[in-house]
């Protein structure tokens, strides 16, 4: 049976988190409960800040995810199709196409995931003392969107940061970040959030058919 990207993603979700697989083995009392947050600080796109490419051209599409600047293969063949759906539903290009196109435009796309060091150890210590001692971990994300448009034009760059946050032993907090239900929800809003302001950023310094929205 053929799975879904958001299955996929479930599958890995911890490469993605780094300490799930330490915390869980300790138990899942109240005060162990795992609260997921994403970081409020980049957002959805606000409509005002949209770019529209006038006359949008296909491009091929390459992405990678890592870990740590390390090559996460498993992981690319689950972000890359969401990515993929985040970027198409911008419209600043007319296809995302997995060969070479007509015009050589190259959308190349490296989503590293820079892990908090000493993580195992905090979810250690949180379940010998049974939620008592207060957990906080950071994955963090650096994106890089690099957009070469065709032979003889300059490439173009943009540089997207993201995390994403679990706590235990905490109650709920929305000074946090963005409440999420569970790693799923969490992943798929990073994802999407990334993509629109990465490839927003490259249609605003696209030329010549780059124009604010509204105009």
């Amino acid at each position: 049976m053929h799975s879904g990207p958001i299955s996929r993603a479930a599958r890995l979700r911890a490469r993605f988190v780094t300490v799930f697989a330490v915390i869980i083995s300790f138990g899942t009392g109240p005060a162990m409960a795992a609260k997921y947050y994403v970081d409020n600080r980049l957002g959805d796109l606000k409509p005002e800040q949209v770019v529209t490419v006038t006359d949008p051209k296909p491009t091929q599409f390459l992405l990678e995810f890592q870990t740590d600047g390390v090559a996460n293969a498993k992981a690319t063949k689950v972000v890359k199709p969401l990515a993929a759906t985040a970027i198409t539903e911008r419209h600043v290009f007319a296809e995302l196409a997995e060969q070479p196109v007509p015009s050589k435009s190259l959308l190349t796309i490296v989503f590293n995931n820079v892990t908090e060091k000493g993580a195992a150890g905090k979810g250690f210590k949180t379940g010998l003392t049974f939620g008592l001692a207060a957990l906080q971990i950071a994955d963090r994300y650096q994106v890089h969107f690099e957009l070469l448009q065709g032979p003889g034009v300059a490439p173009i760059a943009c540089d997207i940061e993201h995390a994403f946050i679990m706590t235990m032993g905490k109650k709920e907090d929305p000074s946090i970040g963005i409440p999420v239900k569970n790693t799923d929800v969490g992943i798929k809003m990073i994802i999407n959030q990334v993509m629109a302001h990465g490839v927003n950023c490259l249609a605003g310094k696209m030329t010549p058919t780059a124009a604010p929205a509204g105009q």
